[in-house]
């Protein structure tokens, strides 16, 4: 598994995640799909852009065994 902090390119596929999440398990989020679909990618990329210097964003996937 590779853990890592996410960047501004990791942005769209973060969005799409979340909203497949959200679609899948509303009750799990605090926000709802509508809500989430009012956000542009671009807001998320710039969250984790400009985040403060102790705070991050951390993504993991699996890796090819």
């Amino acid at each position: 598994m590779e853990i890592r902090s996410l960047v501004e390119s990791d942005a769209a596929a973060w969005w799409q995640l979340r909203l497949e999440s959200l679609e899948n398990e509303p009750l799990a989020f605090g926000k709802a799909v509508e809500e989430h679909l009012s956000t542009p990618v671009e807001t998320i990329a710039r969250r984790f852009r400009d985040a403060p210097r102790n705070s991050f964003h951390l993504g993991a996937s699996k890796t090819a065994i």
